[in-house]
């Protein structure tokens, strides 16, 4: 199963009360990632080790083609713009946004 396949699917759903929730559960439950169908992912993103660990907020805004470590925690207001790379073990807490294009890893002193 993938995981974001299943939260596009979860997202398609949102109009139907419910359905969007047991996606969600069935998901994490699944891949062990985290997406409520509420958050904004766009195309082209890719979730690294199929997104094990991966828990994203309802309130979070990913753009498009952003590559997301495993065990990454994405808070609630975080903008992600395009290209950008989130390591591996890294927490984003909001309000904050992350470049287009810029890189973020553990050892980075402090992003919160």
């Amino acid at each position: 199963m993938n995981a974001l396949k299943l939260y596009r699917l979860s997202r398609a759903c949102l109009c139907l009360p419910v359905v969007p929730s047991i996606i969600d559960r069935i998901n994490t439950a699944v891949t062990g990632c985290k997406i409520p169908a509420e958050a904004t992912i766009g195309v082209g993103t890719e979730l690294v080790d199929g997104g094990r660990g991966i828990r994203i907020s309802a309130r979070a805004t990913i753009g498009n083609h952003v590559r997301i470590g495993p065990f990454v925690s994405i808070g609630p207001e975080v903008i992600i713009e395009d290209h950008a790379v989130i390591g591996p073990g890294c927490h984003i807490r909001g309000p904050m946004t992350v470049k287009r294009g810029q890189v973020v890893h553990l050892s980075m002193l402090s992003i919160s």
